[in-house]
Formats: C-alpha cells, structure tokens, sequence
C-alpha cells in the first residue's frame, strides 16, 4: 500500500545539518529574506502536500515557498497589529523560548565538555564484540547474599545452589554493550569468564551477585563508519549522563523551594472546571480526558490580573506566578485517566515540583546570556515568526461572522444545488505527545499497518469513531484537512501534520462523487456547517490580504537560486531533543497556502 512520510529520524536536529552555509536569497520579503540554506531545510523536513497531486516536483517546491512567504507575510501583519505584544502570544511562545535557553544551556554547559578517548574507544570496541550471558541474584538480606557467595566456591553445579536460595531473585539477561547505565556496573560484568562470578554489590537497597553463564564472541569491524558511529554514541551518551548528573547536582545542590498550595489549588479547580464535563478521548484502549488550546485560552481569559499573578514559588529574586505555571502546561499539555478532581490536583502537583527545577535552569541559562547566542537567536525567530502567522490566522477567522441566511445558502449549494459532491472516509490518529508519535511511526516503519493501529488508538480525533474511522464526508466538511484528503489517493496515508489539537496522521479510505439520496439535516450540522463556512470565508480573505501584503513588502523570488535546490524523494520527519528534556518538531511544520499566487502577482515578484 502506498504511503506517503513514514520516515522519522529520531535524534537532535543538531548544529551540524543546520550548518549548511548555502546563504543564497530565495526570496525577499520586506526586510526579512529566505536564504537557500533555510529553504532546502524547510522543505527537507516538512510534511507538505500541495492540493493538485498531479504537480511536477519544481512546481511542488514552488508551491511550498509560496507557502512560506505566506507565512512570513502574515507573521509581519501580526506585528503590524501588534499581536506580538498581546498576553495571547507570550502565553503561548514563552515556554519555547526558555525551551531554546535550556537547550542552549545543556550545549554550553554539559555537552560541549564532552571527549571521547582513544582508551575510551578501545574499550567499547572490546566490549561490543562480546555479549555476555548473565544471571543476576538479588536479595534485601546481606547475610543470606554473602551465604550464597560462599558456596559458590565450593561447588560446579549453579542450578543446584539456587534451589537451596528460592527466596532469591534469580533472573537470566543477555548483556550487551552500553545496555547497562553505570559503567562500573558494565565493567564488573564484562571482567567475568565462564563461570566466574562477583563479589556481592551493594545496589538500590540491597544486594546483588552477577554470575556469568557464558561469553558470547561476536567480531566487530572497525572498518564500517556505522558501526564504529554506534559504539561512539554510546560511548558519548554515557558521558553525557554522568556529566548531565554532576551538573544538575552541583546547580540545585542546597535549593530549598517552597511551592505555596494555595496557588495550585486555585490553579487545579480551574483545569477541573473544564475537565469535568469532557468527552472520554480513547488512545490504545486507554481512555483520557484532555484540555486543548481554546480550553487553556478560556482559563487564562478567566482570571484578573492580581490571580494571574498569585505567587508559585521565588527563585532568589524572581516569582513565578500561576500565569508561569499555566503558560507551561498549555504547552505541554494536560490529561488524565478518569474524571477525578483529586487526581487533577496531585498530577499538577508531580508538574509543580519539575517547573521548579525547570526554572531554576532557564533562569541559570539567562543568566549566562545564552539567548543571546546566535543559534539560539536564530532558532527563537523562526519560530516566532511561525506562532505570530498562526495567531494572526485565528485573529483573521476570529473576526468572520455567519449569518443564519449565508448558512442556509451554504447549506443549499453543497448539497441541495450540486450533482455531485467529494465524498472521503478516512482513518484518523491524532496526538499531542511526540513522543507517542514517533512510537507510532516507528511501528509503522517496522510493517505495521495504520489501519490496525487506528483500531488500537482509537477515537483519538473528533472526527473519527472508536475505531480512529471517519465516515463518508463531503470533503468540504473537513475544514484544515479538506485540501490534502483531496489530494490524496485511495490508500495512502500523510502526515504528520501540526493542528491545533495536536499532530494528526491520516489515510483515505474512500474517495467517490456521491451524489447522496440520504442529504445531512441542516439542523444536525448546523454547528459543523459554521466552521466550515467560516474556514471558506478565511482561505478567501487571506488569499486576497496575502496577495496585497507580497505587493505592500515588495516580495522578490529568485527563480535562478530556487531552480537549483533540489527537491527532495522522501520528505522527513524530524524531532529535536531539547537539553535536559523536551522535545519539539525539528522545525515548525509548513501550511500549504498557495492559493493566492497567481499569474499577475507572479510577474509582480520578479526581481
């Protein structure tokens, strides 16, 4: 079956694939510009299917800039009415912004400071060629484990002495290199021979002996970059770990913060009051309740100023207040397992307790001036300006009003004037979690079909049943998804696509031009009609003040510079793992909006 983005790269998007010194202009917009550089980066790892899917791959990569201009011009109409400066933008931007200075911060501080040795290098070359068959006996009684220890000697048969020490935990692993966090642990185990066994290590609480069953020889070929690459990383991201602890210890060691109840209280009844009447949204059988943006909005609207500012806890000179709190949450997200105002309560709790180490490191990170860094400047501005284009989008959709006549004629001409209407079935998954992402993709990517893992996520998306199945819909009731079911054909799947509830991956099931007997009542859709009116009515509108605004910031293409960027066979994917947790899309994911190029504007933007 045919699909479309299932690769997904799971490492940091790194400095060294951002480094790509291509800084020809594509475009100039105002006086802002898009290098090459930033454009092949762009399209590279975006997610991206223009409307007509019969576009050679040069008129897709136009497609895709006119997409990105879009974007730009409307982040610039954004600050022109000063959407930058509203309590909405710092709501949702702040914690991505402390996001990039504690990436920064872990860069600087932990990650730079990392060497790997030749000695280092020799002893991961050793190690990987051999896999070591352990068992492990524990047990909580010290006289009982050094007992045990002392028979080992004075017999050949292992299996006999275990059955005289049932009460221990006696479990069989294959050990191989780097699968062990602790090295001193890793170096204990690979000094054993056949038959060879520990002293009794004192571990967790308790105590344990590792008695080898067998070396397992399997030879390494350094010769192969790949290889030789794999037992680098293992080598480095037990390093990092070590130093990621010492650092952390050293920063918190002797802070003593108070986090007042009061203010989580306050916080947590608010989150309840919108949580209580939710719908039960099922992922693996598993079913949840979440909060979305409009829900975090309303809250936020909700509170006055002086409850916005209720104190959370000091960090030497600095408050963070319940808005600092509720900025975080929005932004990652909050959920729970059943209808319980008390789990509200502790889960918000558990997260006040990681925002207090979290604040301590970004305060640390501004401290040291590094959102001042040029990546890090760098990485702020572009998503900036991708929040301000979005918030600029639902101030332009904010302000459309329907009338009960302009739904009723909108009504008639989808399905009472027209023979013939687009009809799709789709399976829908949609999460908010990266993390469940990737899983999924991964399952994916090893063979499994995105049908069975529709069923096993289930209703994870308004649109879709318990089953994650749509039914058969007039594309134009779709609203955000109406262009790309369009565009795809039977069987394939796209995404991941940013949305506002979250990152949605879909397949078409079904495309027909029904013309349906069995019509939809105008009063049962009337609500879906709205949105969907109200999305034409936008796309309509920003098409018209997309193509003025190119005109108004003297936009310029460079036909000669984007005709040499190639496009790419498969686009990415790509996540980026932030520095001491967190983790965000590679780059911030592009909307197709090509609409309001046409032949006139096209000559207009020539150089």
């Amino acid at each position: 079956m045919k699909s479309k983005l299932i690769l997904v790269l799971l490492f940091a998007l790194s400095s060294n694939l951002l480094s790509q010194n291509d800084e020809s202009v594509v475009a100039h917009i105002g006086n802002d510009k898009i290098t090459a550089r930033e454009f092949k980066l762009r399209l590279e790892l975006s997610p991206y299917i223009p409307k007509d899917q019969s576009m050679s791959k040069d008129s897709v990569k136009y497609d895709f800039l006119y997409s990105l201009i879009a974007e730009k011009l409307w982040a610039l109409k954004a600050k022109e009415q000063g959407i930058e400066n509203t309590l909405e933008f710092d709501f949702f931007f702040n914690p991505i912004e402390d996001l990039f200075v504690r990436d920064a911060l872990f860069k600087q501080e932990i990650e730079s400071k990392v060497s790997i040795t030749a000695t280092d290098m020799e002893k991961g070359i050793y190690k990987s060629q051999f896999t070591q068959a352990v068992r492990f006996f524990s047990s909580s009684d010290s006289l009982s484990i050094f007992n045990f220890y002392n028979k080992l000697s004075q017999t050949k048969n292992i299996d006999s002495l275990a059955t005289l020490f049932t009460m221990f935990n006696d479990t069989s692993v294959n050990v191989k290199f780097g699968d062990l966090g602790a090295e001193e642990t890793e170096d204990t185990i690979y000094s054993l021979k056949k038959a060879d066994y520990s002293t009794p290590q004192k571990l967790n609480g308790g105590w344990i002996i590792y008695y080898c069953s067998d070396n397992i020889f399997t030879p390494v070929n350094i010769g192969d970059k790949q290889t030789v690459d794999g037992i680098k990383k293992k080598i480095r991201g037990r390093k990092l770990e070590v130093l990621f602890n010492e650092y952390r210890i050293n920063l918190l060691s002797g802070t003593n913060i108070k986090i007042n109840p009061k203010t989580i209280m306050v916080l947590s009844n608010s989150l309840w009051e919108k949580l209580k009447n939710k719908t039960a949204v099922t992922d693996k059988e598993i079913n949840y309740f979440e909060l979305n943006e409009n829900d975090f909005m309303n809250i936020l609207l909700s509170y006055s100023k002086d409850k916005l500012k209720l104190p959370l806890f000091n960090i030497k000179n600095n408050e963070i207040n319940l808005y600092d709190l509720l900025s975080r949450i929005a932004y990652m997200g909050f959920s729970i397992t059943r209808l319980d105002s008390n789990l509200v309560f502790s889960k918000l709790a558990y997260i006040a307790k990681r925002f207090v180490e979290e604040q301590i490191l970004t305060a640390e990170g501004y401290k040291k001036s590094y959102n001042l860094l040029p990546a890090v400047q760098n990485d702020i501005k572009v998503w900036k300006q991708k929040y301000l284009a979005q918030l600029y989008m639902v101030s332009a959709l904010d302000s459309i009003k329907v009338t009960e006549i302009e739904l009723k004629d909108y009504y008639s001409n989808i399905f009472l004037n027209s023979n013939n209407q687009l009809h799709v079935k789709l399976k829908i998954i949609t999460l908010n979690d990266l993390d469940e992402v990737s899983r999924l993709l991964d399952q994916m990517n090893t063979g499994v079909q995105f049908s069975d893992l529709a069923k096993l996520y289930g209703k994870t998306d308004s649109l879709a049943n318990e089953n994650g199945e749509t039914e058969l819909l007039p594309v134009s009731m779709l609203n955000d998804l109406s262009d790309i079911a369009t565009g795809l054909h039977k069987g394939e799947i796209f995404g991941p696509i940013k949305r506002s509830n979250g990152y949605t991956i879909l397949q078409l099931i079904e495309k027909e031009e029904a013309s349906d007997s069995t019509l939809p009542q105008f009063d049962k859709i009337k609500n879906e009609l709205r949105s969907n009116l109200r999305f034409k009515i936008l796309k309509d509108k920003l098409n018209q003040i997309t193509a003025k605004t190119s005109i108004q910031q003297n936009v310029k293409i460079y036909n000669d510079v984007v005709d040499k960027i190639s496009t790419p066979e498969v686009p990415m994917f790509v996540h980026r793992f932030m520095g001491f947790g967190g983790r965000m899309a590679g780059i911030p994911l592009t909307t197709p909006f090509s609409g309001w190029i046409n032949n006139e504007i096209k000559q207009r933007l020539l150089p």
